[in-house]
């Protein structure tokens, strides 16, 4: 191993334990905080430790008998992961997310490096390891850690697919953006974006690219596929991901909207199923907006 190697290596070893001992200090020295915040705050947390829970007792991934595809699947999936195999109590899921999250910077390293250089990729790497919101999320059961490591994975692939094309990388391209649309179905409205990135860099005839293209397509959707089927088995129509979209558009666009949490919601909806929620809140939201 050369000195430059070496150096390397001491740096990310250095900055995965520094991030990831900060993260789990955070988690210790301000744990009242985390469970108060946790508990009468972020109203999200509670439903995926409720999804996780219920998973687990073999009721599904699902928070309520009328909430069947309120959530995305992959967090909870995550979560249970970790309480079956370490329990369920205050650490297993702040230690886990610590990792991963510290894992994250690592991979910001290469990034930087991939696109700019060894100096880029360490400075990079380095803001990574102190970003308050970084360090805050790892305290709670919410998506953005987990999140954040699959965006950031999914930015590596695709460098590597402008810089290294093969069939590889366009299959873990795919199944990274599946993944990601399965934590935080946000990103759906960036896989155009990836598409047309590769089509740009990938320096081959228009039928390769078009290829190349099909096979991201083709795995992103293989990954979605046994959610869309469970969706459809439930409600009989297709539902790509959740039935949250009528309810965040609402809750940003209703006549008391703060940028928060929504404390105004039509009473209309209370007796509406799920699904007729979803689409009465999203079409009243795009009346407001008109």
């Amino acid at each position: 191993m050369n000195s430059l190697r070496k150096k390397e290596l001491i740096f990310l070893v250095s900055i995965f334990f520094f991030a990831f001992i900060l993260r789990v200090s955070y988690c210790f020295f301000f744990k009242e905080n985390i469970i108060y915040i946790q508990t009468h705050i972020f109203g999200d947390t509670q439903d995926y430790i409720q999804i996780a829970e219920n998973f687990l007792s073999g009721k599904g991934l699902i928070s309520s008998s009328n909430s069947i595809a309120y959530r995305p699947p992959l967090y909870p999936l995550f979560l249970s992961g970790v309480y079956f195999l370490f329990g369920d109590g205050y650490w297993p899921i702040r230690i886990m997310q610590a990792i991963l999250d510290a894992s994250t910077c690592i991979m910001v390293y290469f990034l930087g490096r991939s696109v700019f250089s060894n100096r880029t990729g360490k400075i990079a790497s380095s803001i990574c390891a102190i970003y308050p919101f970084f360090i805050f999320f790892t305290g709670f059961e919410l998506t953005e850690t987990l999140f954040i490591f699959l965006m950031v994975a999914t930015f590596f692939s695709l460098i590597k697919s402008f810089q290294e094309p093969s069939l590889k990388y366009l299959i873990l391209n795919g199944i990274l953006l599946g993944l990601s649309a399965l934590c935080r179905p946000i990103i759906v409205g960036f896989v155009p974006l990836a598409l047309i990135s590769l089509a740009i860099n990938l320096h081959m005839n228009k039928k390769k690219i078009l290829t190349n293209l099909g096979i991201v397509t083709l795995f992103f959707i293989l990954t979605l596929v046994p959610w869309i089927i469970r969706n459809f088995v439930h409600f009989q129509r297709l539902i790509p991901i959740t039935t949250v979209s009528g309810r965040v558009l609402w809750e940003g666009n209703n006549p008391e909207s703060t940028g928060g949490p929504c404390g105004h919601w039509p009473e209309e909806i209370e007796k509406l199923s799920e699904i007729e929620q979803d689409l009465y809140l999203r079409n009243a939201a795009i009346e407001i907006i008109m």
